[in-house]
């Protein structure tokens, strides 16, 4: 994996959530819009209760959108943080990074079905609120994580209890802002 490689990487990572952030959206929508047509008809308790999950769904579609949207084309015009780091040639900028499997199942204690993987990471400067890389079918989080792993002097390539404490010391988190 290279510099370009990588760049597609972060800029095709956020594909899916992009589209489900979309989706919700439009159910938020469409929910919004079957509550307020035919309002005579409907009862307030109904209509209070349509709405409030509406808004909710829109609201966190637009969220979820914003914040997914802004990294792929942050990578697009090689804006994004891990790539000016690699350019400025910033070794330290990364301070945590490890593999979070994702197991699906069937139901809850239900068969595996599928597993994918994702790259969390947390940066020097990101106050304990780390990011994440969804890999996607063609490049696997081992791969990226040796491609970080030659751009970055990276303290912590795993997760552990020991490294979880080091981070939470680092970051100052505490209570219920542990990490």
């Amino acid at each position: 994996m290279n510099y370009e490689t990588f760049k597609k990487v972060l800029s095709k990572a956020n594909n899916i959530a992009v589209v489900i952030s979309v989706i919700l959206v439009l159910i938020g929508t469409a929910i919004i819009v079957n509550m307020l047509l035919g309002i005579e008809n409907k009862k307030t308790v109904s209509i209070v209760i349509g709405m409030f999950f509406g808004v909710l769904l829109l609201i966190l579609g637009v969220i979820a959108f914003k914040r997914m949207l802004s990294d792929q084309l942050q990578a697009r015009n090689d804006t994004h943080p891990i790539l000016k780091a690699i350019k400025e040639g910033d070794r330290g900028y990364l301070m945590w990074v490890y593999v979070e499997q994702i197991n699906t199942t069937l139901g809850h204690d239900g068969p595996k079905v599928g597993t994918s993987q994702n790259v969390n990471y947390f940066t020097r400067d990101c106050k304990g609120k780390g990011k994440t890389i969804m890999t996607g079918k063609n490049y696997t989080a081992a791969e990226i994580i040796a491609y970080l792993s030659t751009e970055f002097d990276i303290p912590y390539l795993d997760y552990s209890d020991k490294t979880r404490e080091a981070m939470n010391t680092y970051f100052g988190t505490s209570g219920l802002k542990k990490l």
